[in-house]
C-alpha cells in the first residue's frame, strides 16, 4: 500500500480583496417632464422612490395621435403621387 499527500490549490484571484470608495449610481436613470406643472399632476413627487410597476404619470396622447394622421396623410400623398407619375410615364410610353 502507497501513501500520498492530497492538498488542494486554489487560484489567488479566488482570494483576491477589492477596497474602494466612491458612489453607487444607477445604470440608467429617466427624467420625466410634464408639459404643465399642475399640482396632482404627476402620481409622485421629486425624488420619490418608486417600484416596478408604480404609475409615475399619465401620458396625453393627442400629441402623439396628431403626428401618427400626419404621417398617415403623408403616406397618402406620396402614394397619389407615385400613381400619378406611373400614369405619367405609361402615357409617354405610348405616345
Amino acid at each position: 500500500m502507497q501513501l500520498a499527500n492530497v492538498t488542494q490549490v486554489y487560484p489567488s484571484q479566488a482570494f483576491t480583496v477589492l477596497t474602494a470608495s466612491g458612489y453607487v449610481v444607477p445604470q440608467r436613470k429617466s427624467a420625466l417632464a410634464p408639459k404643465c406643472r399642475a399640482p396632482g399632476l404627476l402620481g409622485v413627487e421629486e425624488g420619490s422612490r418608486v417600484k416596478k410597476g408604480d404609475v409615475v404619470a399619465r401620458l396625453e396622447s393627442q400629441d402623439v395621435e396628431a403626428a401618427k394622421a400626419q404621417v398617415a396623410a403623408n403616406l397618402e400623398t406620396a402614394r397619389f403621387n407615385l400613381e400619378n407619375a406611373r400614369a405619367e410615364l405609361a402615357m409617354r410610353s405610348s405616345i
